[in-house]
């Protein structure tokens, strides 16, 4: 376990940039979509930007880069099946993003319709997900 931004400061992780790991990570997902059940896998806090887990620099570097070659492995794997990740709004449409984001806390207000304009633009698909305040704020 590792510092994260989470209640309790504590989070299990996939370093991604553990071949092992990575390789057991893809297959995780990849069996969970045979039965045709589930169409894809979400990866919560998927491109989560900066040495947000405190890190040493090798670890945060070693980590990064097996993000980054994951998710396009990973999504070619699944086609048609989506990859759907959220956090990391800036990286959508680099190589390395899944064919499909999640907004979370969407709301009826400027900001929210503009981020769904901007996923849909790129040719991305949206899993949106509504806010967690009052009624009025849907």
């Amino acid at each position: 376990k590792i510092s994260c931004p989470s209640p309790t400061q504590t989070c299990d992780i996939f370093d991604l940039g553990n071949p092992e790991t990575q390789a057991l990570f893809m297959d995780v997902c990849m069996n969970a979509t045979k039965s045709g059940y589930v169409d894809g896998c979400f990866l919560d806090r998927a491109q989560q930007l900066g040495n947000v887990y405190h890190m040493d620099p090798a670890t945060a570097a070693r980590y990064a880069a097996g993000h980054s070659s994951t998710f396009p492995k990973l999504q070619a794997l699944l086609a048609p099946g989506p990859l759907i990740a959220n956090t990391g709004f800036g990286l959508i449409g680099a190589p390395s993003f899944p064919g499909f984001y999640m907004v979370e806390f969407f709301t009826a207000c400027q900001d929210s319709i503009s981020q769904l304009l901007q996923i849909t633009k790129k040719g991305l698909g949206a899993l949106v997900h509504g806010s967690r305040g009052d009624e009025s704020e849907m």
